[in-house]
């Protein structure tokens, strides 16, 4: 695809930093609320730091900047953004800040490591990985576009010509997205040098993994020497769990010796609720009809759609600009018959009031053509490069347009020997497939669509260049239209909320301000409500689920002040809820009471353990130590198990049992060990054969593996999480109003 239609099709690989007048703009757009260094309620509080090494809020507000740049170029929005057409929800918003302290949290630790060996990007450095001749793949990238713009990607210079062409801001009124592209290639300048400095400290870590040749032996003899044993088995489940007695004091013992094995727990919370919907009245919805048609007659004074709709209208599809056929209309629209009459609406005309999901609207017919669905067409493009290139190339777009008409060479082969749009002119200049809805200039529209025969190339001059263009087919004529939507969403008025509230106000005033919660559930009950549970969140949501923009809730119930039991009234969109803490969890090392289920589980297994293990102790005492003897005096059977290996925790048979396979491995051949506790049972075993791995000639495969294996364990993901685990990191960036 050209330049004219790609440039436009290829948003969705950019990732954009703004330009530095822009940055400005956009960190005090979404940190307009910034408090300095205090937090909520005005107190002083450490921001963030990483050890002894403080985060500035300055810092993060940088980085809440560029993230939120990343997103919205992401979803095509960063010209409308700019353009004050576009706005982020505060979920968005709350996201952002979230990836944003993640990224920075990331950066900063790779920087306080990496400066300890130290390691630095060098000025030369990062210019050679941006503009040489073997770019980072971050930068490599970018050479995807430079077709597009008439730039061979592996000429000398080829970067530099691509940073010069996208930073000429004249060109950015006629081309919004090459402000995008500036900005995109700014942000992986600053991407490429953080990356760089990660990359090396992973690589020096990397570079010390060593495995000795003793070490990559018996690695080998472990995974391949192999145990075949006979047992038996005396499992848990033949005592019943009531059999076994233990005292708190126990438990408490058994709780200190497993908290290494939990994983440290993040802070959450659960809440019961009472809800108190707050639904439009038929008194709501009449006054949002007449505020329709209020706003219609506003519309029909108004000189710009665009702009009246996007300042009054609130349906998504306003104003799109789009050409549309009759088929679209109908996907677009909820009802087919409303469809067809908005769609058989004369031009400039507008349809009468309508109801589609859950608003009244009103549509504008703005314009009407036939048009095909698809076009093909093909082109041999000069490009504008200086101010006098208008001129200064007529001549040579001529001359290759007689030689054209002459039949003295095929449209395909000028294409390859002139055309400066690398990205078809070896394909004899085919710009594909277009529809109505292909970014073109209007000068080549009105060509393509008005002036255009088929089979017929001229020569157009378009704002960047001559082209001679030929249509070669169309498909499917038909009429279009381009239309406008006013749209009103039927919503309570204050009034219908002031009654919702009242009888949520009404509720904690007599059954919540005292935090009792059987008073809460009387009130339930006697006011025939329903208690609603939320499930667990965390401080990394910024909703409950089914309770939109409830961040201030979960604010509520996991701040440190709030006690289990907590009673408050919130007010959230169309719904006032009365809220009762259930559950808080804090970070950090499990309570008890947070484990007790899985303390008590394994003290009873131990419990367990001890009368098993006495009772196979006696048999095997009477039986002479025979296994066989030993397992009739137990009336169980012996059972044999193949295959055992001492690299792994598996044995086959028994399953996952590491202690029972660590004792097997240090007996002696048919020697019969004491009772051993397993994860299922106690187990008495004897090994009745082995078969050694054979050495091999060369372990340099083995010490390979191994190698290997320890390097993806020093990636940079696993890396970060160690550095955090290890760091003593203080972050209160919740805390404050940035």
């Amino acid at each position: 695809m050209a330049v004219i239609g790609a440039i436009q099709k290829r948003i969705w690989i950019v990732f954009v930093f703004i330009g530095i007048a822009l940055i400005g703009f956009l960190i005090m757009d979404s940190t307009q609320s910034s408090q300095g260094t205090l937090g909520r309620g005005g107190q002083s509080t450490e921001f963030a730091a990483i050890g002894d090494q403080e985060i500035e809020p300055r810092e993060y507000q940088e980085s809440v900047g560029r993230t939120q740049n990343q997103y919205l170029v992401q979803q095509q929005a960063m010209v409308d953004y700019v353009q004050g057409n576009y706005e982020l929800d505060e979920a968005t918003k709350f996201q952002i800040r979230e990836q944003a302290w993640n990224q920075l949290l990331n950066t900063k630790l790779i920087e306080q490591h990496a400066g300890k060996a130290p390691l630095t990007v060098t000025e030369d450095e990062w210019a050679n990985m941006v503009y040489g001749t073997d770019p980072h793949p971050m930068m490599r990238q970018i050479q995807q576009l430079m077709p597009n713009m008439g730039i061979n990607p592996s000429q000398p210079g080829a970067m530099q010509q691509f940073k010069q062409f996208i930073s000429d801001q004249q060109q950015y009124e006629q081309f919004p997205v090459l402000m995008q592209y500036n900005m995109d290639f700014m942000l992986r300048e600053q991407a490429v040098k953080e990356s760089r400095l990660g990359e090396k400290y992973v690589d020096i870590l990397q570079k010390g993994v060593y495995t000795p040749a003793w070490l990559a032996s018996r690695d080998y003899q472990m995974q391949n020497t192999r145990l075949d044993l006979d047992y038996i088995m005396l499992p848990y489940r033949d005592i019943e769990d009531d059999a076994v007695s233990f005292t708190e004091a126990e438990v408490q013992a058994k709780y200190k010796k497993m908290l290494p094995t939990f994983t440290k727990q993040e802070r959450t919370g659960n809440i019961a609720y009472v809800a108190f919907d707050v639904v439009p009245t038929s008194g709501d919805s009449a006054e949002i009809r007449q505020k329709v048609r209020e706003y219609t007659q506003q519309w029909q004074r108004a000189e710009s759609d665009s702009i009246f709709l996007t300042s009054r209208s609130q349906d998504q599809y306003a104003y799109t600009g789009a050409w549309l056929t009759r088929e679209n209309l109908n996907q677009l629209m909820v009802d087919s018959a409303q469809a067809e009459t908005v769609f058989n609406t004369p031009v400039d005309s507008f349809t009468d009031l309508y109801r589609e999901g859950g608003a009244y609207k009103v549509a504008k017919v703005l314009r009407r053509a036939t048009y095909p669905d698809s076009t093909h067409l093909r082109h041999i493009f000069l490009r504008f490069n200086e101010p006098g290139d208008s001129v200064a190339k007529r001549p040579t777009i001529d001359s290759i347009f007689a030689v054209l008409k002459a039949g003295e060479a095929t449209f395909e082969e000028l294409a390859a020997r002139h055309s400066e749009d690398e990205s078809n002119a070896q394909n004899g200049g085919d710009l594909d497939w277009i529809n109505p809805n292909t970014g073109f200039f209007p000068v080549l529209r009105q060509y393509i669509y008005r002036d255009a025969e088929l089979n017929d190339p001229q020569v157009v001059a378009s704002p960047i260049g001559y082209h001679i263009m030929e249509v070669l087919e169309k498909r499917n004529e038909q009429v279009h239209i381009k239309h406008g939507v006013l749209a009103l969403n039927i919503r309570p008025s204050r009034e219908t909320d002031d009654v919702a509230y009242a009888k949520a106000e009404t509720f904690y005033e007599t059954y919540g301000f005292d935090n009792n919660e059987e008073q809460f559930d009387n009130g339930v009950a006697e006011g025939g409500y329903q208690k609603r549970i939320s499930g667990t969140f965390r401080e990394n949501q910024y909703a409950i689920p089914n309770l939109p923009l409830s961040r201030a809730v979960i604010d509520w119930a996991l701040n440190e002040d709030t006690e289990e039991g907590a009673i408050r009234l919130f007010s959230l969109p169309n719904k006032h809820i009365v809220a009762r803490v259930i559950e808080q969890t804090q970070p950090g090392e499990p309570t008890l009471e947070k484990v007790r289920t899985q303390v008590e589980s394994a003290l009873i297994n131990e419990k367990k353990a001890e009368q098993l293990e006495a009772k196979a102790q006696e048999a095997l005492a009477s039986a002479g130590g025979d296994l066989s003897a030993a397992a009739d005096n137990l009336g169980v059977t012996v059972n044999n198990a193949q295959g055992a290996t001492f690299g792994q925790n598996f044995i086959p048979k028994l399953g996952a049992e590491p202690d029972v396979l660590g004792v097997l491995f240090g007996l002696d051949m048919n020697e019969t060990s004491e009772p051993i506790a397993g994860k299922q049972g106690v187990y008495v075993v004897k090994p009745t054969n082995i078969t050694q791995a054979d050495e091999l000639p060369d372990y340099a495969p083995v010490r390979n593996r191994i190698a290997g294996r320890e390097k993806n364990r020093l990636g940079v993901s696993n890396l970060l999480e160690s550095l955090k685990e290890s760091s003593d990191i203080t972050d209160n960036h919740r805390s404050f109003n940035l």
